[in-house]
């Protein structure tokens, strides 16, 4: 009987399915992100009131970051005629351009913001309203954290805020916000909505232990991506999540058809990435023959167009959207 040879192993081939299976099996037991909870988790007590309750809670001054010199004033634009008067909230249906995040390190929101303005435009005019005296009506939708999922879900119930106008400014340059631009946008909304999600935690109860009362410097810590995707719930009245795929090069593929499905379904995605700068929050805002655009929160220096294997282990491996 002549003998029949076995084929060759490539030895450096199996080594490397080896290493691959022992990376998937190890991932399967990965955990949920667990949040920091920078915003609060909106499960637990609030005081909530009517929107024409006396107890209504009101953002006036949100505590500011201790290292910088600020003070808090109403920026100002000029018109056509070179008159001064104030950004109006909205000018026209809000849109993904008018959002830039100043000098606070809190891309984490201002990208959700930016996220939400370009794909879900009506939530914004949903969530924010001036007011004949100045000030401004916010009324964000509760969520809370599903220990499950990972998700923020929606209670159907919303959290009243009356928001004064004033924002941070630099003495400096008094007539420009510091912080989300109003100078170049021409708008408020941006600025407005900033400043309620600094002053989230003053919604809890006094004596309440997340009643911190930190504001800005909240904000100024930076966010998780669970952070980021409570704002997205809270933005939208949806349920948001934390998408978690190995930053390994193995799983490109995976981290592809996730963005590919998310943008195809015409939701807001959101990914944090080591690129121009350490866990700078990006939008995805295109995808088209394999390469992905990143937008910069800034407004400014957005990244070239990667494909998934170059963005993927730059990242942490979170995709943040609407679910």
């Amino acid at each position: 009987m002549a003998r029949v040879d076995q084929p060759m192993i490539d030895q450096a081939r199996l080594k490397e399915f080896e290493a691959l299976a022992d990376l998937r099996a190890a991932d399967r037991s990965r955990p949920i992100y667990d949040p920091i909870a920078h915003l609060g988790k909106a499960d637990e007590p609030r005081r909530r009131a009517a929107a024409d309750s006396p107890d209504r809670v009101t953002i006036d001054r949100p505590e500011l970051p201790e290292h910088r010199t600020l003070m808090y004033g109403q920026p100002t634009l000029f018109d056509a005629q070179g008159r001064i008067e104030t950004p109006p909230l909205f000018y026209g249906r809000p849109i993904r351009d008018q959002v830039r995040q100043g000098s606070l390190n809190d891309g984490w929101l201002i990208a959700a913001l930016g996220a939400v303005a370009g794909h879900r435009p009506h939530a914004l005019r949903d969530v924010v309203r001036e007011r004949p005296d100045g000030c401004f009506e916010v009324r964000l939708h509760d969520a809370s954290w599903d220990s499950g999922s990972g998700d923020w879900v929606p209670t159907g119930r919303r959290i009243e805020l009356e928001v004064t106008p004033e924002v941070p400014v630099d003495p400096a340059d008094p007539w420009a916000a510091a912080f989300a631009d109003t100078r170049t946008s021409g708008v408020s909304w941006v600025a407005v909505l900033e400043k309620a999600f600094a002053g989230l935690d003053q919604t809890y109860t006094p004596g309440h232990p997340r009643r911190v009362e930190s504001g800005y410097n909240r904000l100024d810590e930076g966010g998780t991506p669970s952070d980021t995707a409570q704002a997205l719930a809270l933005l939208t009245g949806h349920r948001a999540g934390v998408i978690c795929i190995p930053n390994h090069a193995a799983y490109a593929g995976d981290f592809e058809s996730a963005i590919r499905d998310v943008h195809c379904a015409n939701k807001p995605v959101i990914v944090q990435a080591t690129l121009d700068r350490p866990n700078q929050t990006y939008e995805i805002t295109g995808y088209a023959n394999g390469l992905i655009a990143l937008r910069n929160p800034t407004g400014e220096t957005h990244p070239e167009r990667l494909t998934a294997r170059q963005l993927l282990p730059h990242t942490s491996g979170h995709l943040i959207t609407l679910r």
